[in-house]
């Protein structure tokens, strides 16, 4: 994955499709929404060894303040992987969005940690968010509403759909792979989030 902009969400997502489709299909619910939306209670996040876990709806009224990100590169590796990714929130400072191993996603109070190298196996590198990467063009926007994702096949709540003033952004997990994008995702997943 990398964050050279809307082009290459499209081809996060699309290399994602091959990962969803091996898992079971999703039964048709009546009045089962993915989507739901919640200011008070929900919490998509879970007990991490680092920070504190923070519930989703503590985001409603924050301004975004900064991005920060950490990409894990390697050099037989043509692109590189979003690892975590920091929204730094009015009145509740960094929160670490990162792929949990239940498919869901991990949010915590977190500062953001020190690039590090891992020897044969790349390196991760943390730093501000470039300005082409999708969560930098709401710098300075407040979230107005937080929507919880949930994807009916393995019955988990995958991520999140934040309106901010001037748009939305879902924030996912997406076979442990954070995808962030503004975009639909292919109909095979879509139908599974509804």
């Amino acid at each position: 994955m990398t964050g050279t902009g809307d082009l290459d969400n499209r081809a996060i997502v699309s290399e994602m499709i091959t990962r969803l489709s091996q898992l079971p299909q999703p039964e048709n619910r009546q009045g089962d929404t993915s989507e739901q939306k919640f200011l008070a209670g929900g919490v998509c996040g879970h007990r991490d060894t680092i920070g504190v876990v923070i519930p989703a709806d503590e985001f409603v009224s924050k301004r975004l303040l900064q991005v920060t990100t950490s990409w894990h590169t390697h050099p037989s590796d043509d692109q590189a992987s979003l690892v975590h990714m920091w929204l730094h929130l009015s009145d509740l400072g960094p929160v670490r969005f990162h792929t949990a191993p239940d498919a869901s996603l991990e949010l915590t109070l977190d500062q953001p940690h020190d690039s590090y190298d891992m020897d044969e196996y790349g390196q991760v590198t943390v730093g501000p968010a470039a300005e082409n990467f999708l969560m930098s063009r709401f710098i300075g926007q407040s979230i107005r509403a937080v929507h919880r994702i949930i994807d009916h096949r393995i019955e988990t709540e995958i991520g999140l759909r934040l309106e901010l003033d001037h748009g939305e952004v879902r924030i996912l997990n997406l076979g442990d792979d954070l995808v962030i994008t503004d975009t639909a995702l292919p109909d095979a997943v879509e139908a599974a989030l509804r």
